[in-house]
């Protein structure tokens, strides 16, 4: 190893205007009718400008003959924590079946890339890049860009083209839009020419300004860019990231360095311009409604507030500091929960709801009752236990880097099953909303081990920095590892670290505040001793480089042709949807929404052939998608293949228990051959009749698969609780009948409720709601069919004069079966009776929900609220 090799001098253009592109255009450039997230061209955009600026820097290595790599304390820990993450994904890759190695291969890869690209060249380029002479004060260009060019978007909407066209450039290309990005993107590149760490992060902070502006704009109804208002998320703005958790977590990451960075300034202009820095941060934090990166932002300053480097030049600030934080303080205490509410309603609204629902530690679990569900945290609590069970499979290593997406589906419907409450909650989730929950789920005990080892030496060498160093050295990296913990706190409930810009700009800031614990700027220099094998080597990053650019300009142009497929779907044009998505699964084959809207535009057109192959393809890039394994077997089943369908069946029910149209189409396919698939229907339909208590037709479909297999007492007592559910269906009775005299049951206890139940009805109609009562009284034996038995009951009391009764045996007529619509209806107008309006309008409101074609409670909700005005 040579001497150090002091910074790298001055950027050339080859390394600052990939890094102008990933700093300023990635962040703020997006379209929303070009693909169906708009940050995708973010995501392509800002993985290419990363490897473009390693290219140029392998390029100057390779001329110079040497190696130059930052120093940098955190590598050894980093190298050990992707060491872990590649054998977790290899030993999940060979320890799971063939069927899953396809899509495990696919979702490697996209993990990989992104930890090595979005990841780790953003450390490694932020690591080598010099700080210059000094931290980041210089603002005027940034103050031009912020000021001038930020404000020339409010003329946009009065100056845009209207162009009448629909191709590519008619509908992207606007001449005064393009002015102005040609424009900013050269007063962006002019400002970081000195390409040192200062600039970028000036330039970092400046896009995140102009975004979170953006989204204050968006918040309150005002829309500089678009023709509709963007509102994906209701009132909680995405500004240009597409999502209010991604641009929360990028101003989560920065503003500790914008806070310090005002501190430090030393002309009113900086000050001025690093106050607009952080009070746009703040509006933006506010505006996207993101708890979790409040929380994080709440960390950070937090953080910042111990060190005591920070706490003297706060103080320091005087007046100055006063009014800026009478100002955050003001801007907290005002906003508003949407921009249509009263003043002040913001951070109380959101940060009391669900308050009311969880009042117990009962309240925190997957056991939750319905009315105690809060779905925000519910959710998670349903994504964290599953994460833990992946942990749980495999304690050592996961279940593999990577394959959360892939497997969480799996996970998640044996917990809907099983827990009522919390089955409106499915989804799909692609991270565990808990960054040691990711690892854990996915890379077990090793991947937390070297998670905790490469914290340990940033938190220790944070610890030795603050005891050494001056105060004006401690307080920047201070304002950068405030960054690193906030944006950490942030993702113990989010899931932004996994996502490009967001990422990126953790990891940056995180090689900038590792580099200044390592010595900064210091470069390590090694010749090539080995010129051959080094070449060999900088061949070898030149082709992962060549490769990672081709991948995501594969899957960007994938994404445009998949979403312009999609809408040529929706238009009803099967044909041409089938002839470009077929072009986009040339463009990247492994993308799962590609190739399963293929499948049914294939179906669509009639090739049943052809739609088999690409749900296939579906399944290899992801197979945790019901949806693709429920289509295919109807396919299957109409093609003949019975044995393929009943696994798709089998599977789609797996992963999603709560699609009753998946039992049903398992039904018609285990009767082409009854004797054979009886067994797998049983188990099948004993989990459908868990998940669907109050559908009788499961519970018949039941009752035939026992009678094929000789269990007649199975088959009687399936068909037994589907008469309780309806006793007027004789279909149901004469199964129940004849199984029961199968089984020899001669006195069955379903036909003796049957009577019970028809001779309590005759009495009702007959006007003797006593003896009514008797018979009714009896139903309620623990076997089944509460609900007909309380609404029974209620009726019965209510024709006696038993109105307290009859509400009581209405509310429980409820909680065994809350779609009851009658029962509903009885109860809200017995609510009214009694003089509870606001009661019985809620009940009003559940019904109408379900019938909203029901006039009369539309016209009794009516008059309750006319009376309560």
């Amino acid at each position: 190893m040579q001497p150090e090799v002091k910074g790298l001098g001055r950027e050339s253009s080859l390394v600052t205007f990939p890094l102008t592109l990933a700093f300023f255009v990635s962040p703020l450039l997006f379209f929303t009718d070009l693909t169906r997230n708009p940050y995708y061209l973010q995501i392509a955009l800002l993985n290419a400008a990363l490897v473009a600026a390693f290219l140029a820097r392998l390029g100057a290595m390779a001329r110079a003959g040497e190696w130059r790599v930052p120093r940098n304390l955190l590598w050894p820990s980093l190298l050990a924590l992707s060491s872990v993450l590649l054998i977790s994904w290899a030993r999940s890759f060979f320890m799971h079946e063939p069927f899953f190695r396809p899509a495990i291969f696919s979702e490697g890869l996209r993990a990989f890339l992104f930890l090595f690209v979005n990841c780790g060249l953003a450390f490694w380029l932020s690591s080598s890049v010099p700080w210059g002479d000094g931290p980041p004060t210089r603002t005027g260009p940034y103050l031009f860009l912020l000021l001038v060019w930020g404000g020339a978007w409010a003329f946009f909407p009065f100056l845009r083209s209207q162009s009448p066209g629909t191709g590519f450039w008619e509908r992207f290309w606007d001449p005064y839009g393009g002015f102005l990005w040609l424009t900013g993107l050269a007063a962006a590149w002019r400002a970081v020419r000195g390409g040192t760490q200062s600039d970028y992060l000036n330039l970092a902070l400046t896009a995140g300004a102009l975004a979170s502006v953006y989204g204050i704009l968006q918040y309150f109804g005002v829309e500089l860019v678009w023709l509709k208002a963007l509102n994906p998320y209701g009132n909680r703005s995405v500004s240009t990231f597409g999502n209010p958790n991604f641009i929360s977590s990028y101003v989560v990451v920065l503003a500790p360095l914008a806070l310090v960075c005002w501190l430090e300034a030393r002309t009113a202009a900086a000050r001025s311009f690093y106050a607009v820095v952080l009070l746009s941060y703040e509006g933006m934090l506010l505006a996207s409604l993101t708890r979790s990166s409040w929380l994080g932002m709440a960390a950070g300053l937090a953080f910042l507030a111990a060190v005591p480097a920070v706490r003297r030049k706060a103080l320091a600030a005087g007046r100055r500091g006063a009014v800026l934080a009478a100002l955050a303080l003001g801007l907290a205490a005002l906003w508003p929960v949407s921009s249509s509410a009263p003043l002040g309603t913001g951070l109380a609204q959101r940060l009391s709801e669900g308050a009311g629902r969880i009042v117990s530690s009962g309240d925190l679990s997957l056991s939750v009752s319905k009315d105690r569900l809060y779905g925000s945290f519910h959710q998670r609590v349903l994504i964290w236990t599953s994460a833990w069970q992946m942990g749980l499979e495999s304690p050592l290593l996961g279940k593999g880097w990577g394959n959360f997406e892939l497997f969480y589906p799996f996970y998640q419907g044996n917990l809907l099953a099983e827990y009522e409450g919390v089955r409106g909650l499915r989804t799909h989730a692609n991270n565990a909303h808990n960054e040691l929950l990711e690892l854990w789920a996915q890379a077990g005990l090793a991947g937390l081990a070297a998670f905790f080892l490469a914290a340990a030496v940033l938190a220790a060498a944070c610890l030795r920095h603050f005891r050494s160093a001056p105060p004006e050295t401690a307080l920047w990296t201070a304002a950068l590892a405030a960054g690193v913990v906030g944006m950490f706190a942030d993702n113990l409930l989010n899931v932004s670290l996994h996502f490009a810009v967001p990422g990126f700009a953790f990891w940056w800031v995180m090689g900038a505040l590792s580099s200044r614990l390592s010595g900064h700027p210091a470069v390590v220099a090694a010749p090539w001793r080995r010129p051959w094998a080094a070449r060999a080597a900088a061949a070898a990053l030149l082709l992962f480089s060549l490769g990672a650019i081709y991948y995501w300009q594969g899957q960007f142009r994938r994404e445009m042709l998949y979403f312009s497929g999609s809408k040529l779907m929706r238009r009803g044009d099967a044909r041409a949807a089938v002839a470009e998505l077929e072009r986009a699964h040339s463009a990247w084959p492994r993308e799962v929404n590609t190739n399963y809207e293929l499948g049914n535009a294939h179906v669509r057109t009639g090739d049943y052939q052809a739609a088999i192959l690409a749900y296939g393809e579906a399944l290899k890039s992801n197979p945790g998608y019901d949806e693709i394994f429920f289509n295919l077997a109807i396919i299957q089943k109409k093609t003949g293949a019975f044995t393929d369908a009943a696994r798709s069946l089998r599977l789609s029910a797996l992963i999603n228990p709560l699609n009753s149209q998946t039992y049903h189409a398992a039904a018609e396919v285990y009767s082409s051959d009854p004797s054979v698939y009886a067994p797998e229907a049983v188990r099948l339909l004993s989990g459908a009749v868990r998940i669907f208590p109050a559908d009788p037709s499961f519970r018949n479909l039941l009752g035939y698969f026992h009678s094929v297999l000789g269990d007649h007492r199975g088959a009687a007592d399936a068909y037994g609780r589907a008469v309780r559910l309806d006793p007027y269906n004789r279909t149901s009775e004469a199964n129940l009948r004849g199984a029961a005299a199968a089984a020899g049951r001669a006195r069955d206890a379903h036909l003796r409720w049957l009577g019970f139940y028809r001779e309590a009805e005759r009495l009702l109609q007959a006007g003797d709601p006593k003896g009514a009562l008797a018979y009714a009284d009896r139903l309620l034996d623990g076997e089944g069919g509460e609900a007909r038995a309380r609404y029974l009951l209620s009726k019965a009391k209510f024709a006696s004069g038993d109105m307290k009764g009859a509400r009581e045996e209405l509310a429980l007529t409820l909680a065994a079966d809350p779609g009851h619509n009658e029962a509903r209806y009885g109860l809200a107008a017995l609510l009214e009776r009694s003089g509870e309006p606001e009661e019985a309008a809620r009940h009003w409101e559940l019904l109408l929900q379900r019938e909203p074609g029901n006039a009369k409670a539309a016209e009794r909700l009516a008059a309750l609220r006319r009376e309560g005005q």
